[in-house]
C-alpha cells in the first residue's frame, strides 16, 4: 500500500509565466493511494520411487490494485499570511481512480533420473481484466530438459572438466503492462451546445479495442555448462526469442477522432549467442580469489511489422 500526500503553495512574491510579482497566492494538495495484494495459494508433492525423482505443484493466484488520485487547486489567496490551501477564495478540484486484477492458474512437474536425466514442464493459465471481454485468457506452456553428461559411467573422469550438463528450453510467457483500461472506449468532461446555451457533458477521448489481449513471447534456449578444473564455471548459449501481438499505441487517422490505438501489431525476434566465464572461490593460502561472472554477448534483432508498415516502425522505435 501507498499512501502519499503533496502539498504545493505558490507565494505572492514570486512572479509566473508571463506574470509579474506581486501576483494572488495559489496552493495545490494531492493525495493518492494505492492498495496492491496478492494471494498465492499452492500445493507440492515429492516422492522419491527407486532412482526417479517426481515433484509436483499446482497453484492458483489472484492479485488485485486499485488507486485514487484527488488534486484540489485553491487560487485567489490574497496574501502570504495563510500559507496554505485553507486562504483560497476559489477551488477547483479533479480525481482518477483505477484497477486491475489478474487470475492465474498454474501447474509444474519436474522429474529426475539417476540424478542424470532431467525434465520439466509447467503451464499457466492468466487472466487480465486488461483485455477485451473476449480475450482476457492466455496460456503460456514451457519445457525444459537437462542431462548432465558428467554422471555418466562413460564420461572420462580428469581434472579439467569436473561438470558438464547439456540444457534445452522451450516456452512461452505473456505480458499485460499496458493502460488499466486500453482495451475499453474511455469519456472525459466536454462542453457542447444546446440551443444558444453552452452546457457541460462528456465525449470520447479512447478508441476502444474488444480483440485487445496478451502480448506473448516465445523463448527458445540451447546450452551448455562446463565446470573447469573444480575452479572455473563456462556457460554457453545459444537464444532466440520472438515476441508477437506487441501491444503498441499506433497512429491512426485524425478523420476518425482520435490520433492512436492500443492494438496487438507486429512481432519482434532476438537471437544470438552468450558465453560466461566465473569462478568459485580460489584458495590461494592466506588470500582467496573469485572471478565475477564475464559475459560475452552476441544479439541479432530482426523486426517485422504488420503489412510492411515502415512508418509506423520509424514513429515507434527510431529505426528508418
Amino acid at each position: 500500500m501507498r499512501n502519499n500526500y503533496f502539498d504545493f503553495y505558490n507565494p505572492s512574491d514570486v512572479g509566473g509565466y508571463r506574470t509579474a510579482a506581486p501576483k494572488p497566492a495559489s496552493a495545490v494538495e494531492t493525495r493518492e493511494l494505492n492498495v496492491n495484494y496478492l494471494v498465492e495459494n499452492t500445493v507440492n508433492y515429492n516422492t522419491n520411487i527407486g532412482l526417479h525423482n517426481i515433484d509436483a505443484l499446482v497453484g492458483y493466484t489472484f492479485q488485485k490494485e486499485t488507486g485514487s488520485s484527488t488534486k484540489v487547486t485553491g487560487s485567489g489567496i490574497p496574501d502570504d499570511n495563510i500559507p496554505n490551501i485553507g486562504g483560497a477564495s476559489a477551488f477547483s478540484a479533479t480525481a482518477s481512480r483505477y484497477v486491475w486484477s489478474q487470475v492465474s492458474f498454474l501447474a509444474r512437474l519436474q522429474y529426475a533420473f539417476q540424478n542424470k536425466y532431467l525434465l520439466s514442464g509447467t503451464i499457466r493459465r492468466d487472466g487480465s481484466s486488461r483485455f477485451g471481454d473476449q480475450t482476457k485468457w492466455g496460456n503460456f506452456p514451457s519445457v525444459t530438459a537437462g542431462w548432465i553428461v558428467s554422471n555418466e559411467d562413460f564420461f572420462p573422469k580428469t581434472k579439467v572438466v569436473s561438470f558438464a550438463k547439456l540444457r534445452a528450453t522451450y516456452g512461452q510467457s505473456g505480458n499485460n503492462q499496458i493502460g488499466s483500461y486500453s482495451s475499453k472506449a474511455l469519456v472525459g468532461p466536454s462542453n457542447y451546445v444546446y440551443g444558444n446555451t453552452l452546457g457541460p457533458g462528456f465525449s470520447a477521448t479512447s478508441t476502444p479495442n474488444p480483440n485487445l489481449s496478451w502480448e506473448t513471447k516465445t523463448s527458445m534456449n540451447l546450452g551448455l555448462n562446463l565446470g573447469l578444473w573444480n575452479k572455473f564455471n563456462l556457460t554457453a548459449d545459444y537464444y532466440n526469442s520472438t515476441t508477437q501481438d506487441l501491444l503498441l499505441d499506433v497512429p491512426i487517422p485524425e478523420q476518425s477522432g482520435f490520433t492512436s490505438s492500443i492494438q496487438n501489431i507486429g512481432k519482434v525476434r532476438n537471437s544470438g549467442f552468450e558465453l560466461e566465464l566465473g569462478s568459485n572461490a580460489i584458495d590461494l593460502g592466506a588470500v582467496k580469489w573469485s572471478l565475477m561472472p564475464i559475459s560475452l554477448l552476441i544479439p541479432i534483432k530482426y523486426w517485422n511489422w504488420h503489412r510492411g508498415n515502415s512508418r509506423l516502425l520509424q514513429e515507434l522505435t527510431g529505426i528508418s
